[in-house]
């Protein structure tokens, strides 16, 4: 879609001449021929890495033949910049041969598709309890042994737990502890923390068609609204957001936009325009940013994240399974969204990446399936980016 919306830049203007010619059509000099040259269109230099495009592709299409998914998404992102260093979906099409491709092949999913995001939303609740100071990393949480009844509705722990820390809550993912931690932040200061991570509108990436999810407002939530939003069901995101609400916690605590043209340059290669990043707004203070990092490192080593370790190289991350729904408005009991984000290094981040999986039709936790795509894309981007640095510094 960047030639879509960068029309402007690249299109450039026809040129036109204006002769005189007799009945046998020869040319004839006149002083009233007009000649206007024709203006070449400019180029566009984008953020992305062919390198880490490359990783990023390859194992992408690894998965989704492996698990004969519907589709998959993955993004690699600079969570200080917000520039995007990869950006994939499947299926895809072959630009060259585009009109025997159908619209689901063409869609932008990373920035199109809306969905439940599941468990790896729940570091919005968390981060927003720290803020407020209304949780504790120590304080225990009683997660009922695995079933708990909230008003009209019981929730379920895929594992049951007795009494867990904030901490442990977050890294074994308990549904439960999550609600309760919710209870203690509110709707709205939960509406508010929503908002703030970017929530409910469009990023401002320069890519067509992008969508801004669904938030109701908080006055229009239900009495049970309070038990799902907080573990990501009844709201709908993008994987583009989430990559931007994860690097909020890579960064320090601020929301960035993201970017995926870093210049405009001519044919001599003179930059006509330059996109700075852009940091939106602080979200969370850095002390939260912390102990946030210090949580979804937790994830890997501890809890449902395992398969995202990566040896000699400290991960954070956080896994989600999040139930499809039906046509009857049910939630579906054999289509998932798998999926995976997260940061490396933990302590100083070089990227951000998100793995989605839409509808495995293998394994579909989010720990099985999107986890180790994390971590091969970490792992080979990471050596990567290093050798580039060494090599830069040279």
């Amino acid at each position: 879609g960047l030639e879509l919306v960068c029309n402007e830049f690249m299109k450039g203007a026809s040129g036109r001449q204006v002769i005189q010619r007799d009945a046998k059509q020869r040319m004839l000099p006149s002083l009233q021929s007009v000649f206007e040259p024709a203006v070449d269109g400019y180029h566009l230099a984008l953020t992305i890495d062919q390198v880490i495009q490359y990783i990023a592709e390859r194992e992408l299409d690894e998965v989704f033949q492996k698990t004969r998914a519907k589709a998959a998404s993955i993004i690699v992102m600079d969570p200080f910049t917000g520039k995007i260093l990869a950006l994939a979906n499947r299926p895809t099409y072959n630009i060259n041969t585009f009109y025997v491709s159908n619209h689901d092949m063409r869609r932008n999913r990373a920035v199109t598709d809306c969905y439940e995001p599941g468990s790896k939303f729940k570091i919005i609740t968390a981060s927003g309890c720290l803020e407020e100071r209304v949780l504790s990393p120590s304080d225990r949480i009683f997660c009922e042994n695995g079933e708990y009844k909230f008003r009209s509705r019981i929730l379920h722990d895929h594992t049951s737990h007795g009494w867990l820390t904030f901490k442990e809550v977050i890294g074994l993912s308990s549904n439960i502890g999550t609600c309760k931690a919710a209870q203690k932040l509110g709707e709205k200061k939960l509406g508010e923390y929503i908002d703030r991570f970017g929530f409910g509108k469009k990023t401002g990436i320069e890519l067509a068609g992008e969508a801004g999810g669904l938030v109701r407002p908080v006055s229009g939530w239900s009495k049970i609204s309070i038990s799902s939003i907080p573990m990501g069901q009844g709201i709908a995101v993008t994987t583009l957001q989430m990559i931007c609400a994860y690097s909020v916690i890579a960064n320090g605590g601020n929301l960035v936009k993201p970017i995926i043209i870093d210049r405009v340059i001519n044919e001599k290669y003179k930059t006509i325009k330059k996109f700075e990043p852009c940091i939106v707004r602080r979200v969370i203070r850095e002390d939260t940013a912390a102990v946030m990092k210090d949580f979804l490192v937790n994830v890997v080593e501890n809890g449902t994240g395992k398969s995202a370790k990566i040896e000699n190289l400290k991960v954070a991350g956080k896994t989600g399974t999040a139930q499809k729904i039906e046509a009857d408005g049910t939630y579906s009991h054999s289509k998932f969204m798998s999926s995976f984000f997260g940061f490396v290094p933990a302590d100083k981040p070089l990227f951000a990446i998100g793995v989605v999986i839409d509808e495995p039709r293998t394994m579909y936790y989010g720990g099985v399936i999107a986890a180790p795509v994390f971590k091969k894309v970490a792992q080979e981007a990471y050596k990567y980016m290093k050798v580039k640095q060494t090599s830069d510094k040279w």
